[in-house]
């Protein structure tokens, strides 16, 4: 197996300039950054911040907070019941996301408002 130098060495060969065998890991790789040469890591390509829309054209928050009331009230009101619903079942009736949900019953987040 190739040792880092010899691998680095070898991605320089193709390039205009090279570093010399020496250099230090941090040294090869500004120098890769500069000639444009990093590879992306796994399947993601790296975006900086202003290249990043976290939700574009997404409808957020589309659920009543009355509906997550009625939901939290049914959540409690039924916990001692032979058969209790789930949160999911309680989620689907109310037509919440079961996540958000789940977050207010279990005190992740406190409140009924978005």
């Amino acid at each position: 197996m190739p040792d880092d130098d010899a691998i680095a060495e070898s991605s320089f060969s193709n390039e205009n300039t090279a570093l010399p065998h020496h250099s230090s890991h941090l040294e090869r790789y500004l120098h890769k950054v500069k000639t444009g040469n990093v590879q992306k890591s796994g399947s993601r390509s790296r975006l900086s911040i202003s290249e990043k829309k976290a939700h574009k054209n997404q409808k957020l928050n589309t659920w009543k907070t009355t509906d997550m009331e009625d939901a939290m009230k049914m959540f409690h009101d039924t916990r001692n019941d032979s058969t209790p619903p789930t949160i999911l079942d309680i989620a689907d009736k109310y037509g919440l996301p079961y996540t958000t949900l789940w977050k207010r019953v279990k005190g992740v987040v406190e409140g009924t408002g978005h």
